[in-house]
């Protein structure tokens, strides 16, 4: 059986009480952030943090010494898992509000299917054997009408200024999960419409994209051997 050594911490807060003179309550607090005389600490053990992994190491009394393990972020700081989430919807927020504008940019279509202020393009014609040429049409996304309407949601949203990031836990494995969700007003109420959760590790190697050069597929999974 394999054997580990684990490091796990712990934030303890330390805290003094102790009489400053001043003439308003903003000058004593500046005297008492400012003091480095800490004899008098005491330790409140009643509101200590939660306990996390900080280090990994293989084989036993191993710290700082063997082989060192990477911390599954489930096992990390809270507050830094929060932090680093938050980077990752800010930066999904930059995106999704690029794409709105883009989208807001586009030439609107009338009604008879023309693209104001844009030149029209045909579809890509080829000939068939009786030396009739026949338009050749892309096949349309299948992306399903739910899933547009979802994204359409997101995209105004974003607009607004109106997603979250919300730490749940996963309903079958109780895993924590960064949720984005879209907030809205119920009266004094906030609702939180969950639409889907953070992907863990490199986003790109959970999933595969369509085959621009094959319509009906998509692109294979990478093979870790092929430098390509």
């Amino acid at each position: 059986m394999p054997e580990f050594t684990i490091e796990t911490t712990y934030h303890l807060p330390v805290y003094r009480q102790r009489t400053y003179t001043a003439d308003t309550p903003d000058a004593a607090c500046r005297l008492a952030i400012e003091d480095k005389d800490w004899s008098e600490q005491k330790e409140d053990c009643q509101s200590c943090g939660e306990t996390f992994v900080t280090g990994i190491w293989q084989g036993a009394d191993a710290a700082y010494r063997g082989p060192t393990v990477q911390v599954a972020p489930h096992f990390e700081e809270t507050v830094q898992r929060q932090a680093r989430h938050f980077e990752v919807l800010l930066g999904l927020l930059k995106i999704l509000l690029a794409i709105a504008k883009r989208v807001n940019d586009c030439p609107r279509m009338d009604r008879q299917g023309h693209m104001g202020g844009a030149t029209r393009r045909s579809h890509p014609r080829r000939r068939t054997r009786s030396g009739r040429t026949e338009q050749r049409r892309r096949r349309p996304m299948s992306i399903p009408d739910f899933a547009r309407v979802n994204f359409q949601t997101l995209l105004r949203a974003a607009g607004d200024g109106n997603l979250a990031l919300m730490e749940c836990l996963d309903a079958e494995t109780a895993q924590p999960r960064y949720v984005i969700c879209a907030v809205s007003r119920d009266g004094a109420d906030c609702v939180f419409t969950p639409f889907g959760h953070l992907a863990e590790g490199n986003p790109f190697d959970a999933y595969r994209p369509p085959d621009p050069a094959g319509p009906n597929g998509f692109l294979p999974v990478a093979d870790p051997a092929d430098p390509e």
